[in-house]
This record gives C-alpha cells, sequence and structure tokens, in this order.
C-alpha cells in the first residue's frame, strides 16, 4: 500500500544543486519499500529534491526520521508536530537522563523536519513558524526543568512540595529572553533565559547551598 504524499504542496523550490538532489531522492528510496512509493509520488520527490538540493542538514535528517518524513505526506506537519510535542511533554520526568536526552533530540528533529515541510512548502506563514519553534523550546524548557527539580530531590540536595510537579512552589523560576520571550524563534536563533530562585520558597535542605 502506498504511502500517501497528499497532504505535502505540489510546488517546491527548484534546486540549485541538481546532483545532489538526485542523490537524496535515491537515498531515500533505498531505505526501504515505504520510503521507494513515497519518494515515487511526483511531491514528495519534489520536496526531496529541494531538500537535498539546498540543505544538507535537511537531507540528512529526512533519512534519519524517515518514519517522521512519511508521518508529515499522509497527516500534514501540524499533526505530526502536535504529536511530538504532546508525547515529550508527557515524558516521565523521573526517566533516566539518557533516556530523556534522546527523547528532547528525537523531538527536536521532527519538529525540525515538520516545521521545514510547512515553512518552504508554504503551508504555513512566518509567524506560524517561529510560533511553532518557540513553542517546541517551552516544552523541550518544562520537561527539562521538572527532571532536574526531580533529579535534585531524589538525590536529597531539595526538597519539594509536590514531587510530582516538580516546578509547582520550588520557587524556581525560568525566563525566556529575546526572540523566545517574543515567541519569535527561528532556525538559527540562539535561547536565552534568565534563571530566578526564591529563597522563601525554602526547598533547599541545606539553606547555604
Amino acid at each position: 500500500m502506498d504511502k500517501p504524499a497528499n497532504r505535502l504542496p505540489s510546488a517546491w523550490p527548484s534546486a540549485s544543486d541538481q546532483a545532489a538532489a538526485a542523490r537524496l531522492v535515491e537515498r531515500f528510496a533505498g531505505l526501504g519499500e515505504a520510503e521507494r512509493q513515497f519518494a515515487a509520488q511526483p511531491e514528495a520527490a519534489a520536496m526531496l529534491a529541494c531538500f537535498g538540493g539546498h540543505s544538507p542538514y535537511l537531507s540528512d535528517l529526512a533519512v534519519r526520521e524517515s518514519a517522521a518524513l512519511l508521518d508529515i505526506g499522509a497527516r500534514g506537519p501540524d499533526a505530526v508536530v502536535q504529536q511530538a510535542l504532546t508525547e515529550l511533554g508527557g515524558a516521565a520526568i523521573t526517566s533516566a537522563r539518557p533516556r530523556i536526552a534522546a527523547a528532547l533530540r528525537q523531538a527536536k528533529r521532527i519538529v525540525a523536519l515538520a516545521v521545514a515541510v510547512a515553512d518552504i512548502g508554504g503551508i504555513w506563514n512566518l509567524e506560524r513558524v517561529m510560533g511553532t519553534l518557540s513553542a517546541a523550546a517551552e516544552t523541550a524548557l518544562r520537561l527539562s526543568v521538572a527532571h532536574l527539580l526531580r533529579a535534585a530531590h531524589d538525590g536529597g540536595d531539595i526538597r519539594l512540595p509536590n514531587p510530582g510537579n516538580p516546578a509547582q512552589g520550588s520557587g524556581f523560576t525560568v525566563l525566556g529572553m529575546g526572540k523566545l520571550g517574543a515567541r519569535e524563534l527561528n532556525y538559527s536563533s540562539d535561547v536565552d533565559l534568565v534563571l530566578l530562585y526564591d529563597p522563601a520558597a525554602g526547598v533547599y535542605i541545606d539553606p547555604e547551598a
């Protein structure tokens, strides 16, 4: 059964490097039968050629996250981004640090791929692109902070009033500055943060820590 690409635009920018474009289409098609059928569809082939002819990063991402790209073609970038962020936001904060890090990296890859399809394909406007990148950063920050606070609680460094919701009552605040604060992150933006702690929260077991 063919993997549909009906959620992909039909028009994509022409590849500046035709040889690289052809290589990516061939490389993607060689990953498996589903990928071969997907790449044979005109919309998908045009998208892959665009990625291959312009961006080594997106080329590698398309291959590494081929299942996500098939899903984007079938359901559209909106649904894929929503699922990726929902799953990331629901990750178990007590998971081992390497598992949390792996979940963060995979979500970043999937969101980057979906946003690229929506942006380059003309599905989303600039405000939507920046808003989605900002929402992804906020979701990643919430998970990271919750994981670190819970780890500190479990390690005996702090005593949280609500370990199941570590940020609540912790006295710890993360402020997104600049483009994140304005929800205007773009592809190359740094995430500038200010970390604040209210000693009145009294979560430190050793007040001098």
